[in-house]
């Protein structure tokens, strides 16, 4: 019994003298030069990128693609070739008609780029947990309506691979050995114990240091949005994120009535063939600066024991809470908000704009023309011009407008003010009619 308690204290002693080493990120350190932990919130909009249209034939299912064929093979001269072929293959298809959906301005994507600076005392410590808050400020012009995507930038530092493996082998033997006394006549059996010890001993030690995000949500009120980031082992959120979320702009009190002009040929379009389709734009009554007020919160991760070695599983910590100052952001600017529609207008010399007539339509209820040709853009208007200045005569003025009559109403008490005539038409230019301003409330119907 005492000869295996004597072996097993030497197995023990042996294989006690071999312990894993692991790779740290030093030996020692200064604790004098250990600082103190410092972190910033920055914030900064800009509008989200626009996602390049995919080519049309990669929008088409195959009956699509069939037709597409077709149309291509209609634009083919008789007798034409396979060069001719490609050739209209590369001709635009006309796009097709356009909805009324741009004329919907309350809806309004922003990017907010959040970037959270700083340093920690060591390199074990970092961020466990981010939260930012945004909160509506200055009235009710604008709702959170929701989170639309969320991108992070992360970069990934790879300390190497290896592997640990210890093997330990203890040999206990005991080997008997015949003993004889001569002199005694007597003979005995004795036992010798021998011992070995073979160690292999290599550190291969797996280690992946990674910095980057791993889970985000979000909760949205209509005056409050609320973003949490969420590390883990190995993941410090430190660095730069970005998120999408849709405004939802409060609209003037009515909608206006805008329109749509076709003209497929340009000035040579025959009477017959212009569109005018109707749409009812809605847009934020006030191009005034909307603001938020950004603050967050970090959740920080302290290493007060083994912050000298890379793995988290030894280590002694803490945690924190560090509230983020909280600062406002213009999240929409003038620009963003801006909103324009465009008309065509006969001035006299001295004239105020609200003396001007205005290029107009009947009203479908009560036959006047008193509907004003509101226009998207300032080209379309222009546009327009051309077409009428092309297809007036000398002593006579277009006098329909995609099958409706067209005059001119005056701005200020909207009376009609008499048919087109050639003079009128050269003397209209392109004006603003209907946009929002600066520090006004919303407009009553007329």
């Amino acid at each position: 019994m005492k000869r295996a308690c004597a072996m097993t204290a030497v197995a023990v002693a042996l294989a006690g003298c071999v312990s894993p080493q692991l790779t740290r990120h030093y030996d020692s350190v200064d604790e004098t030069s250990v600082s103190d932990d410092k972190l910033e919130l920055s914030v900064f909009p800009a509008n989200p990128k626009v996602d390049e249209d995919p080519p049309l034939v990669t929008k088409l299912a195959e009956r699509g693609q069939a037709e597409l064929i077709k149309e291509v093979a209609a634009k083919l001269p008789a007798g034409s070739d396979a060069t001719a072929l490609l050739n209209a293959l590369g001709t635009a298809v006309a796009p097709p008609p356009e909805d009324c959906a741009w004329a919907d301005r309350t809806l309004l994507k922003k990017r907010v780029t959040l970037t959270v600076l700083g340093r920690f005392g060591r390199p074990a410590d970092r961020i466990d947990s981010l939260e930012f808050r945004f909160t509506r400020i200055g009235g009710d012009r604008y709702e959170f309506a929701s989170w639309d995507k969320f991108d992070s930038v992360y970069g990934s530092y790879d300390l190497g691979s290896a592997k640990y493996t210890q093997a330990r082998e203890v040999k206990l033997d005991l080997a008997g050995e015949s003993m004889k006394n001569w002199a005694g006549g007597t003979h005995s059996l004795g036992w010798k114990p021998s011992a070995g010890y073979d160690a292999t001993n290599t550190l291969e030690e797996n280690m992946n240091y990674v910095i980057r995000r791993l889970n985000v949500g979000g909760a949205l009120t209509p005056d409050r949005a609320r973003l949490v980031q969420e590390g883990g082992p190995y993941i410090n959120l430190l660095g730069s994120s970005s998120a999408v979320f849709t405004l939802k702009l409060k609209p003037q009190s009515y909608p206006v009535p805008v329109y749509v002009l076709g003209l497929k040929d340009g000035r040579k379009t025959a009477p017959d063939d212009v569109s005018l389709k109707l749409c009812q734009a809605k847009y934020p009554y006030s191009r005034d600066p909307l603001v938020i007020e950004v603050g967050g919160t970090a959740v920080t991760r302290h290493v007060a024991n083994h912050h000298d070695t890379i793995s988290e599983g030894d280590d002694t910590v803490r945690f924190e809470r560090q509230e983020f100052a909280t600062s406002t952001v213009a999240i929409a600017d003038e620009k963003d908000l801006r909103v324009e529609y465009f008309g065509l207008v006969s001035c006299e010399k001295g004239q105020g704009e609200k003396d001007c007539l205005q290029l107009a339509v009947d009203n479908p209820d009560t036959g006047a023309v008193v509907n004003t040709v509101l226009l998207r853009s300032a080209d379309q208007a222009a546009n327009l011009r051309e077409w009428l200045i092309a297809h007036s005569q000398a002593d006579k003025a277009p006098d329909t407008l995609a099958a409706r009559r067209v005059g001119m109403v005056r701005a200020g008490n909207r009376q009609e003010a008499g048919a087109l005539t050639p003079a009128i038409v050269r003397s209209l230019r392109v004006a603003p009619l209907v946009h929002n301003a600066v520090s006004v409330k919303p407009a009553s119907a007329p």
